[in-house]
């Protein structure tokens, strides 16, 4: 699918499937942004899985490593490659700008909210129609100034996000707490009641409490994590899928089988082999 784009070009924006592959050149040389518009994909970063959803962003500045890169059947994403280059030359001179850097190294995974959905999607096809308008007698400073402000737009969005971990960090409330349980027992456990009852509130409490943190509801975040779980085991070969069924407590390795596909759009058997 990259044969046909030109290794020369400062911005590319195109709409990408299940057979996504970032050659070399373009790892090296762009930074890449994803905004998922359905299915689901996963990949490891610095020794970490991640899964980026639907309505999720995701980010790789150049030369980052990413491994293992797996898609559901009906992924579909669209991806904005811009050079380093051009982000080098324009990256705008704010104090803050540090955190969100620093936020992107870390953390290639955003979950932005309805209105930043709509300013990612916007950013990309306003720089890249501006990166395609060669005709403009001002278009290197046109195009300069724009990748300015899409840097802007990214860094708020960042900075929301960033925000809200902090906001987190600092409350010491109920959904930290939350968390280092489901991180315990979700082998296990993967019912809202289950830690709503162990933090002595009722589960719509626990939702709207993980809900104003992160935007993101108690029950997803038991499903995420029991995801994460889930592609380690699998990963793990020394285990057999009925193994693993039984060491989650599934009643049958068919219902094991069943929420698997789900969950990864894919059995265990077929996970397996497309790892």
């Amino acid at each position: 699918m990259f044969k046909k784009i030109d290794e020369k070009k400062a911005v590319i924006l195109y709409q990408a499937n299940a057979s996504l592959s970032v050659p070399p050149y373009f790892r090296i040389h762009y930074h890449l942004h994803l905004y998922c518009n359905k299915g689901s994909m996963h990949f490891v970063f610095n020794k970490q899985q991640y899964h980026c959803r639907q309505g999720e962003f995701a980010f790789w500045l150049a030369e980052q490593s990413i491994e293992f890169l797996t898609f559901s059947a009906d992924f579909n994403a669209t991806i904005l490659l811009i050079s380093r280059t051009l982000v080098l030359e324009n990256t705008p001179s704010v104090n803050r700008k540090i955190k969100s850097i620093l936020y992107a190294k870390e953390y290639p995974i955003l979950h932005p909210s309805a209105q930043d959905e709509k300013r990612i999607i916007s950013s990309f096809k306003t720089l890249y129609a501006k990166s395609l308008d060669t005709t403009h007698h001002f278009y290197q400073e046109v195009l300069n100034l724009h990748m300015q402000l899409f840097l802007l737009e990214m860094w708020h969005i960042f900075e929301g996000e960033l925000g809200k971990q902090e906001s987190n960090f600092q409350s010491g409330t109920h959904y930290i707490r939350f968390i280092e349980l489901v991180e315990k027992h979700c082998i296990t456990q993967r019912s809202v009641q289950f830690y709503s009852d162990r933090l002595c509130i009722t589960a719509k409490h626990l939702n709207h409490i993980c809900t104003v943190n992160t935007g993101i509801t108690a029950s997803e975040w038991i499903k995420r994590y029991t995801e994460d779980l889930i592609t380690k085991l699998l990963n793990d070969k020394t285990l057999t899928i009925s193994e693993i069924a039984d060491k989650m407590e599934f009643s049958s390795r068919s219902f094991f089988t069943r929420y698997v596909k789900k969950l990864l759009g894919l059995t265990p058997s077929q996970y397996r082999k497309r790892f």
